[in-house]
């Protein structure tokens, strides 16, 4: 398979300059969008509240959505950890605080309201 033929001559520093030009633009371009939209840093990057929940049954993620988010004052990625019969959840929110104890003990009655008692688990105790 032959993908130049022999003897053929190709210019590729006859585009040169219009590559360059085409770069240049598309750099310009990623620096004003950079700077018009800002970064956007994930949890990894600014912090954040990071919660595993364990059910005795499965939840109704939507359902576990609005009453975390009741509690974050703001809407958390809520996720399906392990098999999604074993009702396990991942809850990640961009919240940052140092929660005193009265605070998380009014965090554990609200969710253990609105939802069921959950198991705070490790997922390192599995192995």
């Amino acid at each position: 398979m032959e993908f130049f033929k022999p003897g053929k001559q190709y210019n590729f520093l006859g585009v040169a300059g219009t590559l360059t030009k085409v770069s240049a633009l598309l750099v310009i371009a990623s620096w004003a969008l950079v700077a018009t939209k800002g970064l956007n840093f994930g949890i990894d990057f600014v912090g954040g509240t990071e919660v595993l929940l364990a059910f005795d049954k499965p939840m109704d993620v939507a359902a576990l959505r609005q009453t975390t988010t009741q509690v974050f004052g703001e809407e958390p990625e809520v996720v399906t950890y392990g098999l999604t019969d074993e009702g396990r959840y991942f809850v990640r929110s961009r919240v940052q605080t140092l929660l005193k104890p009265a605070e998380v003990t009014a965090i554990e009655a609200a969710i253990n309201d609105k939802i069921g008692k959950p198991e705070m688990w490790d997922p390192s105790d599995e192995a």
